[in-house]
């Protein structure tokens, strides 16, 4: 990830969202779609309506596949997401975290994203 840009890793974050939330579009218009006025058009000839009727047949593939690619771009938009962060905090500083437990006198250590409220 270092080759690219920070403007096109941007880019792409922004791309992954959009297609993120077609995925979430179809799923909501698929669900709330008006079967009886579906199957109303499609007597009619209306190729989309029969096309939705033939999706909406197979409700449990037609949520697979659309829950599926969501996840998919969801966690490519989280990595890249990461990734920007990284860049812009510094690669190093997210590393590694202290915490000092303030009932004992131990120190521990945290790997990975981690943020700590102390109070």
């Amino acid at each position: 990830m270092d080759d690219f840009s920070l403007s096109t890793l941007a880019i792409a974050l922004a791309v992954l969202l959009v297609a993120s939330g077609f995925f979430s579009i179809a799923e909501t218009a698929m669900m709330a779609a008006n079967r009886y006025r579906l199957k109303h058009r499609a007597a009619r000839g209306d190729q989309g309506a029969k096309l939705a009727l033939t999706l909406l047949g197979e409700t449990d593939r037609l949520l697979g596949v659309i829950l599926f690619g969501n996840n998919l771009l969801n966690a490519g938009t989280a990595t890249l997401a990461g990734v920007i962060t990284g860049r812009l905090l510094g690669e190093g500083e997210l590393e590694r975290i202290r915490v000092h437990d303030l009932n004992e006198d131990e120190e521990y250590e945290l790997t990975a994203d981690a943020f700590v409220v102390l109070e």
